[in-house]
């Protein structure tokens, strides 16, 4: 089952986030022709199932990506195939490191290439056009338990999806405020390609777009840096994404804020500042979140829309994905993908159990069609409010590998703070739901460690620092960003930028 932790989190990272935008259907102009869409290949035994889906991506750059993505028979293993540098009109030999070659079980990877060993494992593309993709692979990867193995006899064949280009066009942007600041008067608002407007009345309730007073621009869809200035001591910036043929309301607040909740994780390369994506939360009147949007930053896309609903007892997401709660309003199951984001992965129903502080203590998923069989559990112990271990297993599997996760914190406390758990459809739409307290503290480090339930021995270990936090001072200590990196490879840091609706 994929799980996605704190930056969508440090399992995938953000370009296999990506990766999983890019299967979204909605977005996906199908290929032509009758292919199979099947895959298979042996190492010790055979394995065999369905492509799911077969696209070409680029990434926003001029490299084409094929990538080739299916399910084992039983639906319960993946397969992941990506070609970089593919020529798109004529087949070819491809070879490490142009080739990443991954096969998953619901807890592990069970297979590998190194992306590293240069030449050790092989795609050829024996056919591609506009329709189709068929090719074979084969060579040296590692196992769960990093040993050596040999991909032999290795083919596929799918029909091949191109994702269009982003729509082009403009998008609205409008800026407007409840009051001025404490020197009174207009508000200016300048935007990072020098476009300047003014906020010249003030409203209690948000305005319609480019009403009379607010300062509104129309922009080509990107994203913005924005600074708003009133009297000589009063300022306040941010970062917005403007889409296409959309229009995106801003709240400017000079005011110390007291009661805010979060609308907006944008995610960002730490280095370059270019941003990747973002999950955007609309408030109602009443103060509910009506509408949650996963947008690609890269292309300019909203990968998935979901307008939310409240019906007596649950919290729908769509017409097949719900949240179930108790009485208090907390969610206590979910029916939906194990990726909410992908309507090809399998449907799982998860529970969730709480503890008497109010803490989540415990969650387990089975899939729909079997929902008597828990195929992932994970049970969490909390310290002086934080999270502070996470154990995970496959309760159907018991020879399979666990994972024991734990959590360190800063002293600063946090205000209204991210779920930190790593569940995707608490990630997505934790605006929406109560999954329980959320830790006090400020995340600072997640040590994960892959142990043999046999003898005990931890095969992997994986650590993520979370750091150059910006907190707003007390009383109310939202925080505005942070950095999350891996110690060893601190080339791919990514910043996370947090933005609130304040009522």
């Amino acid at each position: 089952m994929k799980t996605l932790r704190l930056a969508l989190l440090s399992l995938l990272g953000f370009s296999a986030l990506m990766n999983s935008c890019s299967k979204e259907k909605s977005f996906e102009v199908p290929g032509g022709g009758n292919v199979n869409a099947e895959w298979e290949f042996k190492e010790n035994k055979d394995y065999k199932g369905k492509i799911d889906t077969a696209t070409i991506e680029n990434f926003g750059t001029s490299i084409n990506t094929l990538i080739v993505e299916g399910t084992s028979s039983d639906g319960k293993e993946l397969l992941s195939i990506q070609v970089m540098g593919i020529n798109l009109t004529a087949g070819a030999t491809y070879k490490t490191p142009q080739v990443l070659f991954q096969y998953f079980s619901s807890t592990a990877t069970v297979y590998t290439s190194d992306i590293t060993a240069i030449g050790d494992f092989t795609v050829v593309i024996t056919k591609i056009d506009s329709a189709s993709v068929t090719g074979t692979f084969s060579g040296k990867v590692k196992d769960s338990l990093n040993t050596n193995k040999t991909i032999v006899d290795g083919k596929f064949s799918a029909k091949l999806h191109t994702t269009p280009n982003p729509p082009v066009g403009n998008g609205q942007l409008t800026f407007w405020a409840k009051s001025s600041c404490t020197a009174g008067g207009n508000i200016s608002v300048k935007l990072s390609n020098n476009q300047t407007g003014a906020i010249t009345a003030f409203t209690p309730n948000e305005p319609t777009c480019g009403a009379a007073g607010t300062a509104a621009f129309t922009l080509p869809a990107g994203v913005y840096n924005w600074k708003a200035n009133c009297g000589t001591q009063d300022s306040t910036s941010g970062i917005v994404t403007v889409q296409a043929n959309q229009c995106v309301k801003l709240e400017v607040v000079f005011a110390p804020p007291t009661n805010c909740l979060i609308s907006d994780i944008a995610f960002y390369d730490y280095t370059t500042n270019l941003p990747f994506g973002s999950i955007r939360s609309t408030y109602n009147a009443s103060k509910v979140v009506n509408n949650i949007q996963f947008i690609d930053s890269v292309n300019g896309v909203v990968m998935n829309n979901w307008n939310i609903t409240y019906p007596t007892g649950r919290v729908q997401i769509d017409p097949i994905q719900y949240f179930l709660l108790d009485a208090s309003g907390r969610i206590i199951e979910f029916h939906g993908y194990g990726d909410p984001s992908d309507n090809t992965s399998a449907l799982f129903i998860t529970k969730y159990t709480y503890d008497a502080n109010g803490y989540m203590s415990g969650y387990s998923s089975a899939y729909a069609d079997t929902p008597a069989v828990t195929v992932w559990r994970g049970v969490l112990q909390w310290t002086n409010g934080n999270l502070t271990k996470l154990t995970e297993d496959d309760p159907s599997a018991p020879g399979s590998i666990r994972f024991e996760t734990t959590y360190d914190y800063y002293a600063t406390t946090v205000k209204n703070f991210i779920y930190t758990l790593p569940l995707p459809e608490i990630t997505l739409f934790q605006t929406a739901i109560n999954a329980g307290k959320k830790p006090l503290n400020g995340l600072k480090t997640e040590t994960i460690k892959a142990i043999d339930p046999s003898n005990g021995n931890v095969i992997d270990t994986s650590v993520t620092n979370y750091d150059n936090y910006v907190i707003d001072p007390a009383p109310n200590q939202y925080v505005r960003s942070f950095r999350q990196i891996d110690p060893s490879d601190p080339t791919n840091a990514i910043k996370l930028v947090l933005s609130y609706k304040c009522f």
